[in-house]
């Protein structure tokens, strides 16, 4: 099962719950979640709206890990899978990370 398929099934388990809270949120779709063909649309009918982000760009901006690795100050290691379905290897901040002093990656 992909991730996909697990968050629509979560969606599609609480459908009717999810319904009632619909008109609570801006942009929040159940219909079109469960239609999704990518994340990235899942993102645009559930996770942004839930979450008062205007778009999936906009959450993953606010949530990204790579605006705030310049301010480690404690050593810190990370450790990332090249073949993580979720977070791809395009997306690891490479150049924040070596920037910092007190940042090491070990790549799997």
């Amino acid at each position: 099962m992909s991730l996909l398929d697990g968050l629509k099934d979560i969606v599609f388990n609480n459908y009717d719950i999810l319904k009632v809270e619909e008109e609570k949120f801006e942009g929040l779709n159940i219909d079109l979640s469960l239609k999704a063909k990518t994340v990235y649309d899942f993102d645009k009918y559930i996770t942004a709206p839930i979450n008062n982000y205007k778009s999936p760009k906009e959450l993953y901006h606010k949530n990204s890990s790579k605006y705030h690795i310049k301010n480690i100050k404690v050593p810190t290691l990370f450790v990332h899978s090249l073949d993580d379905p979720i977070c791809i290897k395009e997306c690891i901040p490479y150049d924040e990370i070596n920037k910092n002093k007190n940042c090491m990656i070990i790549l799997t």
